[in-house]
């Protein structure tokens, strides 16, 4: 190989080794993020040694891939209220602007509750798949909609979850869907109250195609969720509106 043959060859590996920080810095890959502390402090890393899980939900906004937050057994009290504006996972509700799946240990174990402050999880637009298992979602209270729970322009599923004790002024005391698609499995939707005659257990709006799959039962407020059993109603008994 001649001389300007290998400084050219050379001057290729430098450019393809100086790559990722000349173009922007490539996304790792999907990871895990265990929580290790029900305590709700202000964020900052979450590492092994101290994890929160707002801290796991923020990691795991920073980048497009499907990371998943394990969440032990225990009652993670959201604890930090108003400071800033909407959406920002720093404070008030847990937002989610990117793919996650979110697991608990199970909804009678792994209780994830908002004290009335604001409401437990929203779902941004442009998340996409998002799945949280095995976990209960209460204490949600909103002067507006969806008390408990809120999907927006995202493909959602929730898994043996209970969604219960949340209040919202408007529609969707427990669960609201908006122009995304939201499947809801083996899960439990009671006690949830709302200010309107329109779904107090669970409220969806979308295009068509858009669907919510749920076991549900309200907590009397009139509205268009009908009680029904648990123990006896299929799987995947599937609601759809257009």
């Amino acid at each position: 190989m001649g001389l300007v043959a290998r400084a050219a060859a050379l001057a290729l590996l430098v450019l393809c080794l100086a790559a990722p920080s000349a173009f922007g810095q490539a996304a790792p890959p999907a990871q895990t993020f265990t929580v290790t502390t029900t305590a709700d402090d202000t964020p900052g890393a979450c590492d092994p040694s101290h994890c929160t899980l707002r801290e796991a939900v923020i990691a795991a906004n920073t980048f497009t891939n499907a990371d998943t937050i394990s969440v032990p057994t225990g009652t993670y009290l959201l604890t930090i209220g108003v400071n800033g504006g909407e959406p920002n996972t720093a404070h008030e509700d847990l937002d989610i602007s990117q793919p996650v799946t979110i697991r608990g240990v199970g909804a009678r174990t792994t209780i994830v509750d908002q004290q009335r402050s604001d409401r437990v999880f929203e779902v941004l637009p442009g998340a996409g798949n998002v799945r949280i298992e095995g976990l209960a979602i209460t204490g949600g209270q909103t002067d507006g909609d969806a008390g408990g729970f809120r999907s927006d322009g995202a493909n959602t599923t929730l898994t043996d979850v209970a969604v219960r004790g949340n209040t919202a002024n408007g529609q969707g005391g427990g669960i609201q869907n908006m122009n995304g698609t939201l499947t809801i499995e083996r899960s439990l939707i009671v006690g949830n109250s709302s200010g309107s005659s329109f779904w107090a257990a669970a409220s969806t709006t979308g295009p068509p195609g858009s669907s919510t799959s749920a076991t549900a039962r309200s907590a009397g407020t009139p509205g268009r969720t009908r009680p029904r059993s648990p123990t006896r109603a299929p799987p995947r008994s599937r609601i759809r509106r257009s």
